[in-house]
């Protein structure tokens, strides 16, 4: 098992990098540190900035950046629990901040749909329907080209259009992966600074997207719902901020993620609660009440185990993931040349194995892994009356500074629909 090749593909990873592994077949997981807007020096003199926790008064001058000192919203010592409730509940978008999206979405359909090219005007799909986005997440759109048009053309003719376009241009930059296997244009909204992924691929875009949906209705429990959108989100979050949540670079993008919590939701959770169920039947042998275990949901406990499961337990050498018809575990007969990889069925096309790109997926399971002990060691402490820090444990646990998408949140509230 090869160390240095893990090394070069997490150096690769954090520096936002590709890495060729095609003809590894293996190599060593190791647990990958934040990174990119997420990274504050650990000689840093400033703290980490933790919005769920406390509130930021930020100016900007000309001497660049003012912090007031942050006010603390949030009690000291909260559990996990407590903590990722915090948290979900900052992370969901305003009602303005959804206004804004809708509001690039047609702004930018309509500016396809003036250029006249043999296509459908761009649709979107993905989180932006589902609704598990963050407030800065890159809107996912499609076109559907006419006439058997080819995507990588239709495409590259959008991209000069817009390359061309008088001033001002509607975005800042734009970049083309027509080359991948989904090809791709992506560009950045000058008057938001969102992102939008655009591709020629309308029928696995919509099947992906109607799958979500029927699973997070689905859900598999009363609160099934609200557990997957919870995990979904703080995962997606821990992932990002470790630049490990593209397929381009080989990670887990939101899309594997989702199914990965799925997975979990109904298979593992519900041994959870058994377990916790039989904890608590008294030893006399009569039964613990019915709601003791399930009138109530963990999230602390929920997230350890989630991370626990895919960090350590999972045997991603041998068994594959199944969502369609029915979540079910079977014996991984692919991958021979490549077996660390994740093997996990595309249930809105069951001939795409959505692990087959996810060549990071061993530092994945090793960061998870390093987190979730975090997270133990943390509730731990807490509950002996120790004090977890400043950070909070999910906070620290995360290690990502937020000021950034603070700064990015910021400017968004201050927009008023008019002006973009």
């Amino acid at each position: 098992m090869s160390y240095s090749r893990g090394g070069i593909l997490r150096s690769n990873l954090s520096s936002g990098l590709p890495t060729r592994v095609l003809d590894w077949n293996d190599y060593e997981g190791i647990p990958v540190q934040p990174c990119n807007d997420y990274y504050l020096p650990l000689n840093s003199a400033l703290p980490l900035t933790i919005p769920w926790l406390y509130d930021y008064d930020i100016t900007v001058g000309q001497g660049g950046r003012e912090i007031r000192t942050p006010q603390r919203k949030a009690p000291h010592n909260l559990s996990l629990h407590e903590e990722i409730v915090a948290f979900i509940a900052y992370m969901t978008p305003t009602e303005h901040e959804i206004e804004i999206r809708k509001d690039l979405v047609g702004r930018f359909s309509k500016l396809v749909e003036s250029f006249g090219l043999p296509t459908s005007s761009p649709e979107p799909y993905g989180s932006y329907i589902t609704g598990l986005f963050l407030s800065t997440s890159d809107v996912d759109m499609f076109v559907t080209p006419h006439q058997n048009q080819p995507q990588r053309g239709i495409l590259s003719r959008i991209s000069r259009r817009l390359a061309t376009s008088p001033p001002p241009q509607f975005h800042t930059s734009i970049k083309e992966r027509l080359m991948a296997s989904v090809p791709v244009i992506t560009l950045i909204d000058a008057k938001t600074n969102l992102s939008i992924d655009l591709n020629a691929e309308p029928m696995h875009s919509k099947a992906s997207t109607q799958a979500v949906i029927s699973w997070l209705r689905r859900g598999g429990h009363s609160d099934g719902d609200a557990i997957m959108r919870m995990l979904v989100i703080v995962v997606k979050t821990f992932l990002a901020i470790r630049r490990c949540g593209t397929t381009y670079k080989g990670g887990v993008n939101s899309y594997v993620v989702v199914w990965l919590v799925v997975a979990w939701v109904n298979l593992e959770l519900p041994k959870l609660r058994k377990r916790k169920t039989q904890d608590l039947t008294p030893t006399s042998g009569s039964p613990a009440p019915a709601s003791a275990a399930s009138s109530s949901s963990d999230y602390g406990e929920i997230l350890i185990a989630f991370l626990k499961f895919y960090g350590e337990e999972f045997d991603y050498k041998k068994k594959q993931i199944i969502i369609d018809p029915q979540p079910q575990y079977a014996q991984k007969s692919g991958y021979q040349q490549q077996p660390f990889l994740l093997s996990l069925i595309d249930p809105a096309d069951f001939s795409i194995d959505l692990g087959s790109k996810a060549y990071a997926i061993k530092h994945v399971a090793a960061s998870f892994k390093e987190a979730y002990k975090h997270l133990m060691d943390m509730e731990t402490k807490r509950l002996a009356g120790d004090h977890v820090g400043e950070q909070g444990i999910l906070g620290s646990a995360l290690g990502g500074d937020f000021m950034n998408y603070v700064e990015e949140r910021d400017k968004l509230a201050k927009m008023s629909i008019a002006s973009v």
